[in-house]
């Protein structure tokens, strides 16, 4: 997007790494579940805010280098999450060693055009709270 709106101008690029984008969100989960874990936080979530519809839908493709690291709706996200065996060195540098999650999340359907996703850990869930006008991700029960 390039635009000025009033006397203020905004440059937002089209990110093309949505695959890394991924990884590094649930990367941010794993960091928030030792937070708790490590008794460094009482609760914490993960927010994340697009309107890049490749995040909420799934794949176009139908083995994506990416598969456990989608976010699309009804997926469920748990258990150890790494890269598919044929993604690139220059994706996987610095990426390559799998991501486990404690707890398990459930990505729900958008119900606008911008997507809010709270993640919070089942432990934790009570203290996160869901907007009924945003989508959301929450644990499953």
């Amino acid at each position: 997007m390039d635009a000025t709106i009033g006397e203020e101008s905004f440059d937002l690029p089209h990110q093309s790494a949505n695959d890394i984008s991924r990884q590094d969100v649930i990367k941010d989960i794993t960091r928030i579940e030792a937070a708790l874990t490590d008794g460094h936080a009482d609760s914490g979530c993960v927010v994340v805010l697009t309107n890049d519809r490749s995040y909420w839908q799934p794949a176009a493709r139908a083995d994506p280098i990416d598969t456990a690291f989608r976010q699309h709706e009804g997926r469920i996200l748990e258990g150890t999450l790494g890269w598919a065996a044929r993604a690139g060195h220059g994706t996987t540098t610095g990426r390559d060693t799998p991501l486990l999650l404690a707890s398990r999340y459930t990505c729900e359907p958008p119900r606008v055009s911008w997507r809010l996703q709270v993640l919070a850990p089942a432990t934790h869930a009570a203290t996160c709270v869901k907007s009924t006008t945003t989508a959301g991700w929450a644990p499953a029960r």
